[in-house]
């Protein structure tokens, strides 16, 4: 991780922070755990390290805390099995197969929808796309997955299969 500055500090990091809308774009703050002790200092830089790997897979452009990447660390750690990469073409080929020879919005479509509850109004708000349109996209995930997106297994594979994209791209 070439380039990348740790620093120690006391106090609140957000004041370590640039000023809202003045930060590089490629720049990406990450925090460990507290640490009470000098003699943890080699796991505190081993948090921060993990944190930002996590921060670059994931686009993340907030002050990333250690403390909350919880299903991230899992999805990393996870990342590294072949099983994750044929769980993620298993579930998804089908939708970007169609999304490359379409420019279709299906995989978008399915993470908005997925994240927004399953409710259709919230993702054709949150798409700028009509409701109607975000019905007619659901059925034809539903259709080229031959899955219900109401079975709550396959919507926590689906979930679980979309929040790993980010970690199997090289």
């Amino acid at each position: 991780m070439d380039g990348d500055l740790f620093t120690v500090f006391s106090g609140a990091p957000e004041n370590l922070l640039p000023p809202p809308g003045t930060a590089d774009p490629a720049s990406r703050y990450v925090l460990s755990g507290w640490h009470g002790n000098w003699r943890e200092a080699k796991e505190a830089v081993a948090e921060a390290r993990t944190a930002l790997q996590i921060a670059r897979r994931t686009a993340q452009t907030e002050l990333l805390h250690y403390s909350d990447l919880g299903l991230d660390l899992l999805l990393l750690s996870v990342s590294k099995e072949p099983e994750a990469r044929a769980l993620l073409h298993s579930l998804l080929n089908p939708l970007l197969d169609y999304d490359a020879k379409t420019r279709g919005e299906l995989v978008h479509t399915l993470e908005t929808y997925l994240d927004s509850n399953h409710n259709a109004k919230r993702t054709a708000a949150l798409l700028h796309a009509h409701y109607n349109t975000i019905i007619y996209r659901i059925q034809k995930i539903e259709s080229l997955l031959d899955r219900s997106l109401d079975d709550s297994r396959t919507a926590l594979q689906l979930a679980v299969a979309l929040k790993l994209r980010p970690y199997l791209k090289s």
